[in-house]
C-alpha cells in the first residue's frame, strides 16, 4: 500500500518505505509515474539477460541489482522499483541505496541523461556542479546556499531538453548530504539533523533555501582536487575539453553502454557545451577553501548579473 508520496527529476513517485531526499508531494490523487514497495525480488531475470556484472543483471526492461548485507532492488520498465531487505537491515539503509542506486537505473530505463551532480539555482538558472566521490560537489553546494542560491540537486543530475532545445535540469531534492566532520565544520548540530545510515556519520541537511522547479542549465563546474603541478583556481573550458570531462562525470557510464544510451548521453554533451558555460574548479579539500571558491563565484555572478 502506498503511504508516501513525493517528486524528483519531474516524477511522481508513490512509496510504502520513508524517502526522507525527496520533496512531499501535496497531491497524492495525481497518477504516479513511478512505484515503489516491499516485496520478493528474483534471484535472477525472467527471460532474455542481455547484460550482467557481478552482482546486477539485465533484460530489455527489467534489471535486478543485490547490494550486500542490504537487499536486493527489482528495477522494472522505468516505472516500478520492488525492493527486498535482508535481515535486520534498517529501513532507512534500504532508502538510501533505492536513492543511490536503484533511482539512477530507473532513469536509464527511462532515456534519461543524467550527471554526477550537485546543483543550486543563480539567477534563475541552474548552476551544476560535477566531481567524483569525495572532490567536494556537496559543501560547495551548501556554502553556496547559504549565499542564497537554491538547493537544486545533491548526487544526481537529471536533464531533459527544454524550449529552444536548451538542456534543463530537472530538480532532485532539497537537502544536502555533509559527514559529521564537515557539518561541524559548517557550524551545524548533529542532533538537529538526520542519519543517512546506520552505520555512517552522514547527514542530510534541510535547513536550506532550495527550489523545486526546473531551471535552464547556465553552466558547469568540475571540481578536482588540488594536487601538484595543477594550479587552484577556476579555469574556462572549450567546447572539445567539456565534452571529455561530460563523459568524465556520466552517471554510471557502464550502464549507459549496455543500455545503449551513450548516443543520447553524446548528443545531449554537445547541447550543453555549446550552451552552458562550462569550468574546472580545481582546489584542496577543506571546508574553509570551499567558502572561500563560493564567495568568489558568487561575487563574479553578482557583478555580471549573469551566470
Amino acid at each position: 500500500m502506498m503511504q508516501y508520496f513525493y517528486e524528483t527529476y519531474g516524477l511522481k513517485i508513490g512509496s510504502d518505505l520513508v524517502l526522507n531526499d525527496y520533496w512531499t508531494d501535496e497531491h497524492p490523487e495525481v497518477v504516479r509515474d513511478v512505484m515503489i514497495e516491499r516485496g520478493k525480488v528474483p534471484g535472477q531475470i525472467a527471460g532474455n539477460c542481455i547484460h550482467r556484472g557481478p552482482n546486477w543483471e539485465m533484460s530489455e526492461d527489467a534489471f535486478i541489482i543485490h547490494v550486500p548485507r542490504v537487499g536486493a532492488y527489482l528495477i522494472e520498465a522505468g516505472n516500478r522499483i520492488v525492493y527486498e531487505a535482508a535481515p535486520k537491515v534498517e529501513d532507512r539503509d534500504v532508502g538510501l541505496f533505492l536513492f543511490d542506486v536503484a533511482l539512477p537505473i530507473l532513469l536509464h530505463q527511462r532515456k534519461v541523461v543524467a550527471l554526477r551532480a550537485s546543483a543550486v539555482l543563480v539567477n534563475g538558472k541552474a548552476v551544476l556542479l560535477c566531481g567524483a566521490s569525495g572532490t567536494g560537489k556537496s559543501i560547495l553546494a551548501e556554502s553556496l546556499a547559504q549565499r542564497g542560491h537554491p538547493v537544486l540537486a545533491d548526487t544526481c543530475a537529471s536533464i531533459s531538453l527544454g524550449a529552444g532545445g536548451m538542456p534543463c535540469l530537472l530538480p532532485e531534492g532539497p537537502k544536502i548530504r555533509l559527514w559529521g566532520r564537515a557539518l561541524e565544520k559548517k557550524g551545524f548540530d548533529p542532533v538537529d539533523h538526520t542519519v543517512l545510515r546506520s552505520c555512517k556519520l552522514k547527514y542530510l541537511v534541510s535547513s536550506l533555501p532550495a527550489s523545486r522547479e526546473q531551471a535552464a542549465i547556465g553552466a558547469i563546474y568540475f571540481l578536482i582536487e588540488h594536487r601538484p603541478p595543477r594550479t587552484a583556481g577556476i579555469e574556462r573550458l572549450d567546447a572539445i575539453n567539456a565534452s571529455h570531462y561530460l563523459v568524465m562525470n556520466a552517471l554510471r557510464p557502464r550502464l549507459l553502454q549496455a543500455m545503449n544510451l551513450m548516443p543520447k548521453f553524446f548528443s545531449m554533451a554537445a547541447q550543453m557545451s555549446a550552451k552552458s558555460e562550462m569550468y574546472t574548479l580545481t582546489c584542496e579539500r577543506d571546508v574553509t577553501v570551499f567558502d572561500t571558491f563560493a564567495g568568489q563565484m558568487d561575487a563574479q555572478w553578482q557583478g555580471e548579473g549573469t551566470i
